[in-house]
């Protein structure tokens, strides 16, 4: 989150969709505008951002939009990348790709002590489904090398995916009273 608000302008508009990257964002991604934070808190959508990313740049053109998705999000949702592309629409959008559904892999293991249906079997590269669907895709497994793939992506122009490795044994602060049964 820092190096991802480090290249970040003040004024770009970012998304966070549902899912453990929101909890991330909202502990540790600093907002300083109004209007440029923008959750999902209602009924907590998976992959809105996705869409939404798309709407908000068509809005507002002169500022930069980076939609932050988890994999699960990007997903249910994807294929709006090649509504981007079509339309030339030069939204980021940063998959946090950890494997696994990251909330519910972690309800599941305070539960059961494993996750039962929500760890992926099979990985997925999203750089290069974004490629394969006409916008840059590119993968960053170093948190020193996000900042300047962001502002590549945002120099660009384009319709850009960055996927990021997350580690899944990472897990976003929560404080809770309540018990895990």
């Amino acid at each position: 989150m820092r190096e991802l608000r480090a290249a970040l302008p003040r004024e770009a508009v970012v998304f966070f969709d549902t899912g453990s990257h929101m909890i991330w964002g909202l502990h540790y991604f600093d907002s300083f505008l109004p209007k440029t934070f923008v959750l999902a808190s209602g009924l907590c959508t998976m992959g809105y951002g996705l869409a939404a990313a798309i709407g908000a740049k068509l809005a507002l053109p002169d500022r930069p939009v980076v939609s932050v998705v988890g994999d699960g999000c990007f997903l249910m949702q994807g294929m709006e990348i090649h509504t981007a592309v079509e339309y030339g629409v030069p939204v980021v959008w940063v998959v946090m790709n950890n494997g696994e559904l990251g909330m519910v892999a972690q309800g599941q293991f305070g539960a059961f002590g494993r996750s039962t249906c929500a760890t992926y079997r099979t990985a997925v590269n999203y750089a290069q489904l974004a490629r394969e669907l006409g916008a840059d895709g590119h993968r960053v497994e170093r948190p020193e090398d996000l900042r300047g793939t962001i502002e590549a992506a945002l120099a660009s122009g384009r319709p850009t995916v960055v996927d990021v490795a997350i580690d899944p044994k990472e897990r976003p602060p929560a404080k809770t009273n309540a018990n895990v049964v």
